[in-house]
């Protein structure tokens, strides 16, 4: 029997289309690279959705740091690996969404004593340091506060009040610059808020987020 992450990856995907859980994609850089490997991975050229994946997590966002979980599980564009599988949605699950906490679970119980010792080696040396929270949440607060300053600090006066400001042009989605360029709007921590909330909105509408299937 073996873990099939299929499904998982679509419930995690398309609720987001109409709406995301980490605050809008024109100010969370993580969550823009998200969306670019959704659409990569659909359209088929997995090779860079990995590659917006990965560049993705370098930002903290645990979708996409779950999603590259995934496909090393599946052997989707790289070799099935499920120890580096593991590794990969362990780091996911560090702010314990409950989802993700039972996926790594999962997998953990797959791997031997020999894997299981690979896989923590991957996580504590080549995943935590760069891609976990520690290091992840203060590089986004530090990116998002230049970029804040940077659109504010001379431009205020013109966007602010009913001025329209095309917030996610591919998706036709605009707001007024009191809205768009609101302080609140680009606080890391309300994105976790966000983030947070729509995991537990995940939970209580029942969605599936495992599926065994014998192989």
């Amino acid at each position: 029997m073996r873990l099939s992450f299929f499904a998982l990856i679509a419930v995690l995907i398309c609720p987001l289309a109409g709406a995301s859980p980490t605050g809008s994609a024109g100010h969370n850089p993580g969550l823009q690279l998200y969306h670019e490997a959704v659409r990569h991975f659909q359209e088929g050229d997995h090779a860079q959705a990995f590659e917006d994946y990965e560049e993705s997590a370098h930002w903290g966002n645990k979708l996409s740091q779950f999603n590259l979980g995934t496909m090393y599980y599946n052997g989707t564009h790289v070799s099935r690996d499920p120890a580096r599988a593991w590794a990969w949605i362990k780091l996911a699950a560090e702010r314990g969404y409950e989802q993700l906490v039972d996926m790594e679970q999962a997998i953990w119980e797959e791997l031997d004593a020999g894997e299981q010792a690979r896989a923590q080696r991957i996580l504590d040396r080549e995943l935590l340091p760069d891609y976990g929270d520690a290091s992840a949440l203060p590089r986004m607060e530090r990116f998002v506060n230049r970029r804040y300053r940077a659109a504010t600090g001379s431009r205020l006066g013109g966007v602010a009040g009913s001025n329209p400001v095309w917030v996610q042009p591919r998706d036709q989605v605009q707001s007024t610059g009191d809205v768009y360029y609101g302080e609140e709007n680009w606080r890391v921590d309300r994105w976790l808020e966000q983030e947070a909330a729509w995991f537990d909105s995940m939970m209580e509408a029942g969605e599936p987020v495992t599926r065994f299937e014998d192989q």
